[in-house]
């Protein structure tokens, strides 16, 4: 009894040792609805190595009698590190509601020997590709958001709104008018962006700038957008003072559309001491304003004064060349850097280029200080349970053979 007990914690240790042996990519697509239009997909699973697992995949949420699955159950050897996988969403002709219908394709992963050995007893690891469909807004209607490039003292901060218009008709005139607030909520300064038209089905970056004249601290940005006889508004802090992590650069080499981009971002730490648990977090939006992937690197730790780099990844199946919009967020213990790229996709490269500003650390809400420490108190816990699965492992191997004999 006591031997079957240990063999069952052991396997269990093991399916949360692997859980980080299992991505998907990418994590989120968005079509445009069209009544009745069979729309195809895919999503690709990356595994470990010298891991053989078995994959169950289903659909669920409001889409799922919407998604056809090609694939159910699947079983990928150790030598296979990644796999493939399409779907069809068969629209209907109509929804009962305009605005954002969302369902998720999810695969669940069991490693091979936990099912050879029989001891299998529930969800090993479980991932998930969101799937989202939009559904035009009669009329006028329009929604944004508000990026911040933030900056040193007596630098110029940088606001950017993308307006995407969500509505049947076009937009002849879009502005944003941007007031900036201290810590007191007393208003320092007012300054708006230029006038565009949006037509539907389409989205428009709305810029201005504020040179940040001002003492080190965080400020506010309270934002309203007019669009002919609408409005909407958006807030949103920002640091003013020192950056810690500086974003240097964003490169991508032997690059194919289609194909899964490397995203290489040089980080440097401009503190003198060392800062743990550095992580990017990328967002790409197409020219319509909508979610294309949403990523995060490895964490890593960076020396005092040192340089790095951290890599995300973007898979551009399906995903037609042109222009799209990045914003980018260093994370770091309780603090975030900012900064917005346009990344021009071509078929055989991909150009970035900053919108202008510098990049600085911004004080994260509460959320992003609990989220930092659980990761490292995740990472924390994996390291211990990988070093507990290799003992646990030879003594498992061991009474197996005792057991048999």
């Amino acid at each position: 009894m006591k031997a079957r007990v240990i063999i069952i914690a052991a396997m269990l240790l093991m399916l949360a040792g692997s859980a980080y042996a299992l991505e998907i990519t990418p994590t989120r697509k968005i079509f445009d609805f069209e009544p009745g239009k069979a729309i195809e997909g895919s999503f690709t699973v990356i595994k470990g190595e010298n891991q053989g697992m078995k994959l169950a995949i289903s659909a669920r949420g409001e889409l799922a009698d919407y998604i056809k699955l090609k694939d159910f159950v699947v079983d990928l050897s150790e030598k296979e590190s990644e796999k493939e996988f399409s779907y069809t969403i068969q629209l209907p002709s109509s929804f009962d509601k305009p605005g954002t219908h969302e369902g998720e394709i999810v695969v669940v992963g069991v490693p091979q020997q936990n099912v050879d050995l029989g001891t299998y007893v529930g969800t090993s690891i479980t991932l998930a590709t969101k799937i989202r469909v939009m559904v035009p807004y009669p009329g006028l209607y329009a929604e944004g958001r508000l990026d911040v490039t933030e900056a040193n003292v007596n630098e110029s901060v940088t606001f950017i709104l993308p307006v995407s218009n969500l509505g049947s008709i076009d937009i002849n005139s879009a502005q944003g008018i941007i007031d900036i607030q201290s810590p007191t909520y007393d208003n320092i300064a007012t300054v708006q962006t230029p006038k565009k038209p949006v037509k539907a089905k389409s989205s428009e970056e709305l810029i201005t700038s504020w040179q940040a004249n001002v003492g080190p601290g965080v400020y506010q940005a309270d934002a309203t957008v007019t669009y002919d006889e609408k409005t909407f508004d958006i807030k949103k802090t920002f640091s003013v003072g020192n950056l810690l992590i500086e974003l240097l650069s964003l490169n991508v080499k032997d690059f194919k559309l289609g194909g899964i981009a490397k995203i290489i971002l040089t980080v440097k730490n401009k503190w003198n001491s060392n800062i743990e648990n550095v992580y990017a977090s990328i967002t790409v939006y197409n020219d319509k304003g909508t979610i294309v992937s949403e990523s995060k690197s490895a964490p890593i730790d960076m020396k005092g004064q040192s340089t790095d780099t951290l890599n995300v990844y973007w898979d551009t199946q399906g995903l037609p060349s042109g222009t799209y919009s990045a914003n980018i967020a260093v994370v770091y213990a309780d603090k975030r850097t900012e900064k917005t790229y346009k990344l021009n996709v071509m078929p055989d490269r991909i150009e970035s280029e900053l919108f202008s500003g510098k990049a600085i650390e911004e004080k994260a809400g509460s959320t992003t200080a609990s989220t930092a420490s659980m990761i490292s108190i995740i990472f924390l816990v994996v390291g211990i349970l990988v070093a507990i699965n290799i003992g646990l492992f030879i003594y498992l191997r061991r009474t197996i053979g005792q057991l048999k004999k």
